[in-house]
């Protein structure tokens, strides 16, 4: 049998760059400030979602619509897996969804730009030209994600670095005449 066929009811070994397809759901709310008419949120993934038209509607209830985005695709990185790992271990483990209000956007002015699980990635986009939502993380993609992490989390040691002596003949900084820093040469 070839190495990289599993048998059934054993586990594929994981890759360095690994991907799951997930559906995104998110939510328009009526806006109860003057300043927008919506407002839109993620709120869920689904993992491995059936292709589905993107931006169906998934259910209304009054003044709330909750559409199917569309599908998309997280992937994972062996240099963020210590970022993975503290979502793991964080308070509350969460999927972010990045949201753009673009009103070019087709049909409704909105669109997702990025489905991470990495707080860092999710934490680049907080600048407030995007939405970054943290939607709970399902548990198969919890499982999958702490296989990655014990894959391919290597812990590395705390090393701080050493200083440098100090050098009498080179002065106390800049302009180390007469400064608060050193003896005046005056």
């Amino acid at each position: 049998m070839a190495d990289n066929i599993a048998e059934p009811g054993e586990a594929q070994p994981l890759e360095r760059y690994e991907r799951m397809p997930v559906g995104v759901i998110v939510e328009r709310r009526k806006a109860t400030n003057p300043w927008d008419d919506v407002l839109w949120r993620a709120v869920a993934i689904v993992p491995g979602a059936a292709p589905t038209e993107p931006w169906s509607v998934v259910r209304e209830d009054g003044g709330t619509a909750q559409f199917f985005a569309g599908n998309f695709t997280l992937e994972l990185h062996p240099r963020e897996a210590a970022m993975y790992r503290d979502n793991l271990t964080g308070l509350s483990p969460a999927v972010y969804v990045v949201l753009q209000i673009d009103r070019t956007a087709e049909p409704h002015g909105v669109a997702v730009r990025l489905v991470t699980v990495s707080p860092g990635d999710a934490e680049a986009y907080m600048d407030g030209t995007y939405i970054v939502d943290p939607v709970p993380i399902p548990d198969v993609v919890a499982a999958w994600l702490e296989d990655y992490v014990a894959t391919f989390h290597v812990e590395e040691a705390f090393r701080k670095r050493k200083r440098k002596p100090h050098d009498p003949r080179k002065g106390f900084g800049r302009g180390s005449g007469s400064n608060d820093y050193g003896p005046s040469t005056e």
